[in-house]
């Protein structure tokens, strides 16, 4: 058996992905098609052709238009039930996934329509092909302003027991500092909900050593540049903290 062999075979764990990058774009546009959206939206076709080639730094801005197509939450049910199928096909059987419930909320839901329909399409993936999935509710960087917001939702007894794991944090690190989100993750941190901000050190401006003091972090996603940071690598060891990264952008 080849190494690739073995590696698709072997039972797996996912801990980096975000719901709305692992939307399929087939899904997507059926949705839209039966909500109308090409005749209500005249971004339509532009959204739609920068789904076929991504740009990350747009990531954000593609994510809330998108969101917009999934008008009823039996959509957010189906798009958690198709990553389920996909996370299957590659025999990943228990996953993160972080999501934005700002990015609903938008289409004029309740935070309960939201999760009920987040934790029903989990149900059915769980229930049809054996893939666990939990959720970590994500802050957007540039929404400083939903960060109580989403840690109250997130910390509440009922969402904790219906799977959220923990609160991130994602986003572009120059739109807004650090310090904005630190009562959110403090709140997080007495609740006893985990904690794992997405943060980077671009050579400019380092993040990652404030983010262990504001953040309270029990794991680090990306953490790009930590190697050149001696203190934060000594802070990871003595606190035990992991660091889960994108073999993709690693490699690149």
């Amino acid at each position: 058996m080849s190494l690739v062999s073995y590696l698709e075979a072997i039972p797996k764990a996912e801990l980096y992905i975000q719901l709305e990058g692992a939307m399929r774009t087939q899904t997507l546009r059926m949705i839209a098609e039966q909500n109308e959206v090409p005749y209500s939206d005249k971004d339509y076709q532009q959204w739609l052709d920068a789904l076929q080639s991504p740009d990350p730094s747009a990531y954000e801005t593609l994510a809330r238009a998108v969101s917009r197509w999934l008008q009823m939450p039996e959509d957010l049910t189906r798009v958690v039930y198709d990553l389920g199928v996909e996370l299957s096909k590659q025999n990943v059987r228990y996953a993160e996934v972080m999501v934005n419930p700002s990015y609903y909320l938008q289409n004029g839901w309740s935070f309960d329509d939201f999760f009920n329909a987040l934790t029903d399409g989990a149900d059915r993936a769980l229930r049809g092909w054996n893939v666990h999935m939990q959720w970590i509710f994500a802050i957007q960087r540039s929404e400083p302003r939903r960060a109580d917001e989403i840690s109250r939702w997130a910390t509440n007894i009922t969402s904790q027991r219906a799977g959220v794991v923990a609160l991130g944090l994602f986003g572009r690190e120059d739109a807004q500092p650090l310090g904005q989100f630190e009562r959110a993750f403090r709140t997080a941190e007495k609740k006893g909900l985990p904690r794992a901000p997405h943060v980077d050190n671009d050579g400019e401006k380092d993040e990652i050593l404030p983010a262990f003091d504001m953040l309270l972090p029990n794991r680090l996603y990306s953490a790009w540049g930590i190697h050149d940071i001696p203190e934060a690598i000594d802070r990871l060891a003595a606190e035990r903290i992991p660091v889960v990264i994108s073999l993709a952008r690693a490699m690149n």
